[in-house]
C-alpha cells in the first residue's frame, strides 16, 4: 500500500477525482488544477510523490481514502479549501466553455455551477459528509478562493 497523503497530495487528489469523473479531464479543470498548484505552493516534488502513489493505488475510491485520511487531521481551514477547490474544478467545467476560441475572450474560467456533473457532486458530497464540514464554512472559503485563470 502506497505511503500515507501529505495535505497537499489530498488537494491533488480528490482534484483528480473531480477531474476525471466524468471520463474526461477538460481544460477548464487543467488550468483550474494548475492554479491550485500555484496557489497553495504545492512542489514538483510533492507532484512526482502523489503521481508515483496514485499510479501504486491504481482506484479512485482509494485515492478518495487515502486523501480524506489527509484531511482529517488537517485544521478546518484546510479541509474547507480543499472541499472549495472541488467545487473550483467542477464549476469551471462546462461543455461550452471548452468551445471558445481563447484569443478572444477573458483571462479567467467561470463558474458554471449550474452544469456540474452529478458524479463530481457525488464526490464532493461525500467529502463534505466524511470531513463533517459545514456549507456555510465551505461557501466562505471558495468565495476565498483567487479565480481559475486560463493557463
Amino acid at each position: 500500500m502506497a505511503d500515507k497523503f501529505t495535505y497537499h497530495e489530498a488537494l491533488l487528489g480528490l482534484t483528480t477525482i473531480i477531474a476525471w469523473s466524468d471520463g474526461v479531464n477538460h481544460k477548464s479543470q487543467i488550468d483550474s488544477r494548475v492554479n491550485m498548484i500555484l496557489n497553495e505552493g504545492i512542489t514538483n516534488s510533492e507532484i512526482d510523490a502523489f503521481k508515483s502513489k496514485y499510479e501504486e493505488i491504481n482506484s479512485m475510491d482509494d485515492v478518495y481514502k487515502q486523501s480524506i485520511a489527509a484531511l482529517k487531521i488537517a485544521d478546518d481551514e484546510k479541509k474547507n479549501r480543499a472541499l472549495a477547490y472541488m467545487w473550483q474544478v467542477a464549476a469551471v467545467n462546462s461543455q461550452q466553455s471548452e468551445d471558445y476560441d481563447l484569443d478572444f475572450i477573458i483571462d479567467n474560467w467561470k463558474d458554471k455551477t449550474d452544469y456540474v456533473d452529478l458524479e463530481e457532486l457525488r464526490w464532493i458530497n461525500m467529502a463534505r459528509k466524511d470531513l463533517g464540514v459545514k456549507l456555510d464554512d465551505f461557501k466562505k472559503q471558495y468565495s476565498l478562493l483567487p479565480e481559475a485563470r486560463r493557463i
